[in-house]
């Protein structure tokens, strides 16, 4: 699973839902249930460009 950031259209509201890559893409192509925003409950979602995070064992 991974993090992604949204801002809602109508209120100005950011947040953060964690949830599988094949869950993101649906749901930003409308096949999937709409997302909604925590704060105004509007469907009104855009998804944010975010920083990446990654994390890799060390190597000897």
């Amino acid at each position: 699973m991974a993090l992604y950031d949204y801002h809602c259209q109508d209120c100005g509201e950011q947040f953060t839902q964690s949830e599988h890559i094949s869950d993101h893409t649906s749901a930003l192509q409308g096949s999937a249930s709409p997302l909604r925003c925590p704060k105004c409950n509007s469907q009104h979602i855009e998804s944010m460009v975010s920083a990446a995070y990654v994390h890799t064992s060390k190597k000897s």
